[in-house]
């Protein structure tokens, strides 16, 4: 075999967190690979399994792993330096000297073996390390790039629980084949996410899109057509004037329209028609023009999902400048798994690149805070909107009523 070590398909874990996953490296019988990533990759963990195995809370499965040309297990295995072996250059040489007198292992692993060492005393590690590579195979753990490009043979990147690139030491200072490589080389950082990481607790620009929500999603018009946002079967609805026409319910049921969401509207719009026709009306009530809260949105939320889970195709009524119908949409994207600040540019392109106004846009960040805190078993109240008379006429602020095809209110 032209390799000392072949590992495939390792899965690493500390407990329930995952390290690696579906990680394979090939190592050459000779010469110096710097393991390099971000700080708590588990480039030490990923180490001591190579040479310990398991041992709690470290776990590790590979679908195949073979070290000098034999299986990897607790009889043949590299051995290990680690990071606090020795706290000098001077105990670092000699623990090195040790091993290749009494053990001559084909591989040595070795775990940052210049963190805290003088600068002359990281030379001459360094030195013994290049010397031990021209007839054996060292892996070491660095963070130190000037000392990696001018010792090491080759670089093992790795982030996000993957290898993100092997590469020469020299190609990888000057032209990584990886976006990781690039972002690390420059900054010592890597913006990459493990597959394990729970979508609320990354950066907005981090979040996975769901292959369901349309992010190209179109200007709004009133030409007579939903504008769909969620693989047909939620969008927007534009209609001028203040409510629904014959033609407009017509149309509804010409592209498969089985529930419509109305705000901004005293009494439910043309509740008759639409039940006459199969639909299902969705009212949120907003007396003297007022606009939604977040607090108005969760079970609105909670209740178009369920009308979705139930295989019915949900549009949002819009009328007027369609903030209010396109912050509700928005919103359900948010609850769908879309980050707020996604959400937003699409409500934004729904309007015609007009934004949505800063209350509209604030019910979206504080929904997706709520969501995220929620979602940590963080119970998080959410604002409601202020009252502006001692008595409301209808259903309460706040409130969202359903209304089946015999014309009597559901709470949902």
């Amino acid at each position: 075999m032209t390799n000392i070590l072949d590992i495939e398909g390792l899965v690493l874990k500390i407990e329930d967190r995952t390290l690696f996953h579906d990680l394979s490296l090939h190592l050459p019988k000779r010469g110096l690979t710097a393991l390099m990533g971000p700080a708590a990759t588990g480039k030490s963990s990923l180490l001591t399994w190579i040479c310990c195995g398991d041992a709690f809370p470290l776990s590790g499965l590979a679908k195949n792993a073979v070290y000098d040309d034999a299986p990897l297990d607790v009889s043949n295995r590299p051995s290990l330096v680690g990071q606090f072996a020795a706290s000098t250059g001077v105990e670092t040489l000699d623990l090195i000297e040790a091993l290749f007198r009494d053990v001559a292992p084909s591989l040595l692993c070795i775990d940052e073996p210049t963190a805290n060492l003088s600068k002359g005393e990281a030379r001459d590690v360094m030195r013994c390390l290049a010397d031990v590579a021209e007839y054996h195979s060292v892996l070491m753990v660095s963070h130190n790039q000037a000392q990696v490009a001018d010792y090491a043979d080759s670089v093992v990147l790795v982030a996000g629980a993957e290898l993100q690139e092997h590469t020469p030491t020299s190609v990888f200072f000057t032209s990584p084949s990886s976006e990781a490589g690039h972002q690390f080389v420059g900054t010592g950082g890597v913006s990459v996410v493990r597959p394990d990481t729970p979508q609320w607790l990354l950066a907005p620009e981090q979040r996975v899109t769901p292959d369901h929500i349309n992010v190209d999603v179109e200007v709004a018009t009133s030409d007579d057509a939903p504008l769909w946002v969620m693989s047909d079967r939620l969008g927007l609805f534009f209609v001028e004037g203040d409510g629904l026409a014959e033609g407009n319910i017509a149309t509804l049921k010409d592209n498969g329209v089985t529930a419509v969401v109305a705000l901004d509207q005293d009494t439910p719009p043309d509740l008759a028609g639409l039940t006459d026709a199969g639909i299902v009306p969705v009212w949120v009530p907003l007396p003297d023009g007022q606009r939604s809260a977040a607090s108005d949105h969760l079970p609105l939320c909670l209740e178009c999902q369920r009308l979705l889970d139930d295989g019915e195709t949900v549009v949002v009524l819009g009328t007027g400048d369609n903030q209010n119908a396109a912050c509700v949409l928005a919103s359900q994207l948010v609850y769908s798994g879309l980050s707020a600040e996604k959400a937003a540019d699409m409500a934004a392109k729904m309007l015609g690149k007009q934004p949505l106004d800063l209350q509209n846009e604030q019910v979206i960040w504080e929904l997706e805070t709520h969501l995220d805190l929620a979602r940590e078993g963080i119970a998080a109240p959410l604002r409601r909107r202020g009252r502006r008379h001692g008595r409301e006429r209808g259903v309460a602020r706040g409130s969202i009523a359903t209304f089946r095809a015999n014309g009597e209110m559901q709470a949902p």
